[in-house]
């Protein structure tokens, strides 16, 4: 699930899906009135003040045809406190008499060769994205010369300069695939590269004059996230690029992300990050509460190291990848996951994942489905998982009985084991189900007749 390098110098492998192409309602709150079989949107547990028309999430390479009663919706759980926008504060009426004394010019470019990631080697092309942010800086030297925080200004501005040159109509394998030399714009540039405060640029979140945020959902961007995001590592809580052309590759483009440490939400689904597995930077994260890399170039064997260091991860959406191995078990061992998605990611080996789940397990969603490569049964242990309201894994080739302590899980609402190899009756256990409103197990091997409580 990579690019190949052909002479034509064009992909020869893409995913099925374009980002630029998806619905725009992915953050709506409220379920779909008639879902459909595939998830409806991604996890909800963003900031719900990102757009004032929230998009969706549902990849366009999902199965179309296929029956519906379906989970009715992506986690619908209640929003962390929305990133505060940034807070006016008072600027001096004059300017001070001390302590600026080299022009403001040299100042900039002292200060930026101070912190460029490659010692300042990158300014020495002025076509670089470094050197255009740095040109643009040197332009505006009057908007913050005399603000207190004059360091912390230019290095924030510098950072997401190098945001806006890196991906504002710039070129890849992936937008010469699809455009050749005609590269698309961002769909929405308010305020940046302007006089304006950058916290009233367009998809930036503040807290006291301080980036926060980042959000840039289905906005157009391509070229390559540069690692100048990295300068915002101590205050950057929230990442979101999903649905964009963007193309990093391997360790070297990706290994920026491990040092976002203080990320609670990372966005990356449905762009075309590229890499074996999952990047093990990732694993650096531990504060990160969601996580999503749905339909992206990330393929290869789930490593369990990445999670293993993950206590407040609660979303975790790992579909659409080409994996090729088994659930480890260090996912069923995070201790605050409520919802994982996993669907159509070729994955192999059974359900052993779910034995290290405990009682105490927040896990309320879980699907894996149109996964062929999925056999054995369905753990006993699926029993204890009291907080587990939707499990589905369909189009799979899971076999044996349908264990009757699936009963003893008595939250559980819906239940989509449809397309299997399961054999023997429905145990009578499955009337214990209180609330259970969904029970699809067509196109199976059962046998005898539905209890009379189901």
């Amino acid at each position: 699930n990579s690019f190949s390098t052909a002479s034509s110098n064009t992909p020869t492998h893409l995913p099925s899906s374009v980002p630029s192409t998806k619905p725009t309602n992915r953050r709506s709150p409220s379920p779909t009135p008639s879902p459909t079989r595939t998830p409806s949107r991604s996890p909800t547990l963003v900031p719900t003040n990102v757009h004032s028309n929230p998009p969706s999430a549902n990849p366009s390479s999902s199965p179309t045809s296929v029956p519906t009663g379906t989970p009715s919706s992506f986690p619908s759980t209640v929003s962390p406190t929305d990133l505060p926008t940034r807070s006016p504060t008072s600027k001096p009426t004059s300017s001070p008499t001390t302590g600026i004394t080299a022009s403001p010019t040299t100042m900039i470019s002292d200060l930026l060769s101070s912190v460029a990631l490659d010692g300042g080697k990158e300014f020495n092309d002025i076509s670089s994205y470094q050197s255009r942010a740095r040109a643009w800086l040197e332009s505006q030297e009057d908007v913050y010369m005399y603000e207190m925080s004059f360091t912390n200004r230019l290095i924030q501005r510098y950072a997401l300069a190098c945001f806006y040159f890196a991906t504002n109509g710039v070129s890849n394998q992936v937008t010469d695939y699809f455009f050749g030399e005609t590269v698309p714009n961002w769909v929405d540039t308010t305020n940046w590269i302007s006089s304006e405060h950058e916290c009233d640029w367009y998809g930036i979140y503040c807290e006291v004059e301080t980036v926060t945020g980042i959000g840039m959902y289905n906005n157009g961007l391509t070229g390559k996230v540069p690692p100048e995001v990295a300068l915002l590592s101590e205050s950057l809580t929230f990442f979101d690029v999903y649905g964009n052309m963007v193309h990093n590759s391997g360790d070297e483009e990706t290994h920026f992300l491990g040092e976002l440490t203080n990320l609670r939400y990372l966005l990356l689904g449905q762009t075309y990050f590229e890499y074996d597995g999952i990047p093990e930077s990732i694993g650096h994260l531990k504060y990160l509460v969601e996580f999503d890399c749905s339909y992206t170039l990330f393929g290869g064997p789930l490593q369990g190291s990445v999670f293993q260091n993950m206590p407040n991860l609660r979303f975790l959406v790992l579909s659409g990848l080409s994996l090729g191995s088994p659930v480890p078990r260090e996912i069923g061992e995070l201790p605050s996951l409520e919802e994982f998605y996993i669907d159509s990611s070729d994955l192999t080996g059974d359900l052993s994942f779910i034995e290290s789940m405990t009682e105490s397990s927040p896990i309320r969603k879980m699907w894996l489905d149109y996964n062929p490569g999925l056999s054995g049964t369905i753990p006993e242990a699926i029993g204890r998982l009291i907080n587990l309201q939707s499990f589905s894994l369909v189009e799979s080739s899971l076999s044996g009985n349908i264990p009757p302590e699936i009963g003893m899980a008595q939250s559980l609402e819906e239940i989509w084991l449809y397309s299997n190899n399961l054999s023997g009756p429905v145990p009578d256990e499955i009337g214990n189900l209180l609330y259970l409103h969904t029970f699809e197990i067509d196109s199976n091997d059962i046998t005898g007749v539905m209890p009379n409580d189901v």
